[in-house]
């Protein structure tokens, strides 16, 4: 006997019924919506009811915390460009690069054409203890080859808790080999000043980030130069005049009411340089957005 294939009024009345429902659906979600009131509590109702129906009728499951941080991610967006929001991996690392001390190899590192490239070794660090030079390339960790890797990346497999190891695979041009060397991470501390005297009553130095602990390097410095440095302007012209943000370095502004104790002399002169090496970013910490590791900066692993 032949089948039927002639489409069933009951079906036609159930999609409809189902088109109906929805509309009807969403005009009284719209309705229980509107704001309460104008103010920030309503809005955050708004918002509150909003991801309670996408919880309770979203056909598929969802990360709610990724969703609260891109909405956060969203907000910080109608700001200034210079305005973001960290996550708690994010945040650890900003606190991380304004103390100066952290868990790693101790490598300046920067990435040359895709390639994970050293600036140079920190002093007395695991990784100029080994033998790591300027110039050389990182081809591996831990047997993971390194192809098209972020900073980010990088900071995620190199740095780690102390006593941890690492092996590493580094090519060296300068010497057209190939190296293998096995690391134990350390507890790395970074100083933000170095400083050294060019000629006699010339001084230079050099603020590379603000972290919690420049304003006392800076005054070691000039504690520890020679007597005379006392009329060197070279010393005295980025801390007294340089505040972190117009210079634009990143780190903390927390070391800045120091450069009330060392101002210039009067009848000094000075020259002024500030390289921009980092965006000044102000952060709202907890979420997923705003990492910014800059491509082609020097970042210490």
């Amino acid at each position: 006997m032949p089948i039927d294939l002639r489409p069933r009024p009951l079906t036609l009345v159930a999609v409809l019924v189902s088109i109906v429902s929805g509309i009807a659906l969403g005009i009284v979600a719209h309705h229980r919506l509107d704001p309460p009131t104008n103010s920030l509590a309503g809005e955050l109702e708004t918002f509150a009811m909003v991801m309670r129906q996408i919880h309770d009728n979203y056909v598929d499951p969802l990360d709610e915390r990724v969703m609260m941080d891109d909405a956060i991610a969203g907000v910080m967006k109608r700001l200034d460009p210079h305005s973001s929001f960290l996550d708690r991996a994010a945040l650890s690392e900003l606190t991380e690069q304004t103390t100066g001390k952290f868990g790693g190899i101790g490598v300046e590192l920067t990435l040359e054409e895709g390639r994970l490239t050293v600036i140079a070794p920190i002093d007395e660090s695991p990784a100029a203890l080994a033998g790591i030079h300027a110039g050389d390339v990182i081809l591996d960790v831990d047997g993971e080859l390194l192809s098209d890797i972020t900073m980010d990346d990088a900071v995620r497999l190199l740095r780690g808790a102390a006593g941890t190891s690492v092996a590493l695979t580094l090519d060296r041009p300068s010497a057209q080999r190939t190296l293998h060397v096995e690391l134990t991470r350390a507890i790395v501390n970074v100083g933000s000043v170095r400083s050294r005297v060019l000629e006699p009553g010339i001084g230079y130095l050099r603020v590379s980030q603000f972290q919690n602990t420049t304003g006392q390097e800076v005054a070691k410095a000039i504690a520890g130069s020679p007597q005379n440095m006392d009329r060197c302007a070279g010393w005295y012209s980025i801390c007294g005049t340089i505040p972190g943000r117009s210079a634009g370095l990143g780190g903390s502004g927390r070391c800045i009411p120091h450069r009330g104790s060392h101002r210039l002399h009067q009848g000094s002169s000075a020259i002024i340089r500030a390289s921009v090496q980092r965006q000044w970013r102000r952060s709202v910490a907890g979420g997923t957005a705003g990492r910014t590791h800059q491509q082609g900066l020097g970042v210490r692993i």
